[in-house]
């Protein structure tokens, strides 16, 4: 018997499963970018196939011009930011325990979390940045998502999605499995693009932050919250997200959907080039307890 074929397209808000939405506008003039009614969740109405992203996320992406120029390079800077994450969950943890960084990359925040304490492990989609993380962490890191991921319920004490849930189709299928996978009482940290914030209001549909198929749901701290009590979690704590960036950085991110933004504001490059400094960067982070 045939497969059904894959559905190209959402019929329900991808956070709350509300059935009406409108249509915002099309990215690159040919993703439509929608609007849920209900929950206000903004989202890609085009879906991908798992073979789809896959490919998204080979070496092009981590070395090329799609996401990253060059992630190692950046080393110093993802440290310092993931460094301060970190530290924002242990205030609420200073146990530690056992980490799983869902959405690892090259394993930037896996290293980060070993340094401090952390018996950390990782998990990605991308079996280029899982080939890089192994050669300093071995086994610590698998490819993979969490739907299909090798670890025991009830296993690890906090659990991150940095810059990570606005990657997926499904958040609620992965915070299902986030639940499964974290004891009573873990911490769940999660940074995604806040869609209510200022920046996206001022930039409106230019937004950096919409870039399908990299993003493909835009929450508020609002509409996350609420997905993530639907799912046992209490949020104890959120705020806007400054990273620790730098000029070039920043530079090149924008240049791949905003040639002309650049052209204003690369002139400010003479006095910051690659200097470490801490941004605003339309985003929010949120620290929720699994009630247990």
């Amino acid at each position: 018997m045939r497969n059904p074929p894959f559905p190209t397209t959402f019929k329900h808000c991808p956070a709350c499963g509300g059935i009406d939405s409108r249509r915002l506008f099309d990215f690159q003039r040919k993703y439509p970018i929608h609007e849920c009614k209900k929950c206000g969740l903004h989202f890609s109405k085009q879906r991908f196939s798992a073979f789809e992203l896959e490919q998204f996320y080979s070496q092009e992406y981590f070395r090329g011009d799609i996401g990253y120029k060059d992630y190692q390079a950046i080393e110093m800077i993802k440290i310092q930011t993931f460094s301060n994450r970190l530290q924002a969950v242990e205030s609420h943890r200073p146990q530690k325990g056992k980490l799983l960084d869902v959405g690892c990359a090259e394993g930037l925040l896996v290293k980060t979390a070993l340094a401090r304490g952390w018996d950390a492990y990782g998990i990605d989609i991308s079996e280029f940045a899982i080939d890089e993380a192994r050669q300093s962490l071995g086994d610590r890191v698998c490819v993979g998502i969490l739907e299909s991921s090798p670890f025991l319920q009830g296993t690890f004490d906090a659990i991150f999605l940095s810059d990570m849930i606005e990657h997926v189709h499904d958040p609620q299928s992965v915070l299902t499995h986030v639940t499964e996978l974290l004891k009573d009482q873990g911490h769940l940290f999660i940074e995604t693009p806040n869609v209510s914030g200022m920046l996206r209001k001022l930039m409106g549909h230019r937004w950096p932050h919409y870039h399908v198929p990299e993003h493909l749901v835009y929450f508020s701290p609002k509409n996350l919250e609420d997905l993530l009590k639907r799912n046992g979690f209490e949020t104890v704590h959120w705020q806007a997200s400054w990273k620790a960036l730098t000029w070039n950085y920043v530079m090149d991110k924008l240049a791949v959907n905003h040639p002309r933004m650049i052209r204003l504001i690369k002139p400010f490059g003479v006095w910051f080039g690659d200097r470490n400094l801490w941004i605003p960067a339309g985003s929010f982070w949120s620290i929720s307890v699994k009630s247990g």
